[in-house]
Parts: structure tokens; sequence; C-alpha cells
């Protein structure tokens, strides 16, 4: 059983992300069944896609894009501003 650290409904589509104990993110389909039938072994629907990234460390949250689309916020302890050079 894995520890789950972050957890985002997608606004649109039956889908979800998790962010487990090891820093990787599962994208997984809202399963209408309960025979446990998924590819991951859980009952909670069939992992699409696992993310995994060298620089994708200490995951606090996610969150899927409010309007919907394809866009997941992974926020960790390091944050990335982009600051316009008009703004200094």
């Amino acid at each position: 059983m894995s520890v789950i650290k972050g957890f985002a409904w997608h606004p649109t589509q039956p889908i979800y992300a998790i962010a487990l104990h090891d820093d990787t993110i599962e994208i997984r389909e809202l399963s209408s069944t309960t025979s446990g039938s998924s590819k991951g072994g859980n009952s909670g629907g069939s992992v699409l896609i696992t993310l995994h990234h060298q620089f994708q460390m200490n995951i606090r949250d996610l969150q899927f894009n409010p309007v919907g689309g394809s866009t997941l916020a992974v926020i960790t302890l390091i944050t990335l501003i982009n600051l316009s050079p008009h703004t200094l």
C-alpha cells in the first residue's frame, strides 16, 4: 500500500491524479466497477499514465486547471516564477 501525498479530481473528465510517497504522479481513470481489475492492482481505477521527473521532489499538492483541459499544477518545495523584464 502506498501513501498518498496529494490528490486532485479533474473538473470535467472522469479522471484524477494522485501523488505517491516516492513523488511519482499517477493519472487514473475513474472506474465504474469494483472488481479490482485495474492495471495498478487497486480498485480505484486504471492507471492511464505515470509521471516522474528527477526534479519532481517533495510534492505538496496537485490541482487540475479548474476550467478543464489537460494542465496539472504540481506544487513542490521549489517554486519557479517567470518574471517579465517589464515587471522589475
